[in-house]
């Protein structure tokens, strides 16, 4: 996919060279002339947004606020003659992502739209990953990633154990017979096995043993409150 990207500039030498630049590079881009133009933009099909500064009908600060307003993810660089670090730290503390002063090297411009785009997305993708998981207590898990949050820190777990720490979590409340995990979690049933009860000690371990419950006779339990005398 293409990647699109708006220009809010009013000199027509720098909107013809970056035009220019960039399409050969593999991008698309829309330019905008003013503050009035671009409020006509639809941001949310742009991967990187470049302001300039000083506009015709004002500046590009003002309007870099007005994005971040409703949208705190897209990359944004501001382009500037201003080189004094005031200005810098204004420009990025209102917004932009990145600040780069007047005149610039084309190349150098293009890495920093790289760089900023390849980041937006990794933070898009970390947040659609994060969109699926199981939050039951102090356990969150995301399934995609088979990552475990405990408490707020990570614990790190061998396959066998995630997989029989979710079978457990998924049947919150439910007793289950050593047969019924060694089938679910294993792909097997064998009834002398102490295969789960070797697990489940290790899980007792790593996250307490009060969520890992023995219902004596008939198997194990995930209970969140830990409710259940072993």
């Amino acid at each position: 996919m293409i990647d699109k990207i708006l220009l809010l500039e009013d000199d027509l030498q720098i909107q013809k060279g970056l035009s220019q630049y960039l399409e050969s590079e593999g991008f698309e881009l829309d330019i905008f002339e003013s503050l009035e133009s671009v409020n006509k933009a639809e941001i949310s099909k742009y991967s990187c947004l470049l302001i300039d500064w000083n506009l015709s009908d004002g500046v590009g600060i003002d309007y870099i606020r007005k994005v971040r307003e409703k949208n705190s993810k897209i990359a944004i660089i501001l382009l500037s003659a201003r080189s004094n670090v005031m200005d810098k730290i204004i420009g990025l503390e209102i917004g932009a992502d990145d600040y780069i002063v007047k005149p610039y090297e084309p190349r150098e411009l293009l890495a920093r739209i790289r760089a900023q785009i390849r980041k937006t997305q990794k933070l898009n993708e970390e947040e659609r990953l994060e969109d699926d998981f199981l939050c039951i207590g102090d356990f969150k898990i995301i399934e995609k990633q088979r990552k475990v949050i405990f408490k707020e820190s990570e614990v790190k777990l061998a396959k066998v154990e995630y997989d029989l720490l979710l079978f457990l979590i998924r049947g919150i409340g439910k007793v289950f017979s050593r047969d019924e995990i060694l089938s679910n979690v294993w792909g097997y049933s064998f009834p002398t096995t102490r295969t789960v009860d070797t697990h489940i000690q290790k899980l007792r371990k790593k996250f307490g043993s009060k969520y890992f419950q023995t219902m004596h006779g008939v198997g194990y339990i995930f209970d969140i409150e830990g409710n259940n005398d072993e």
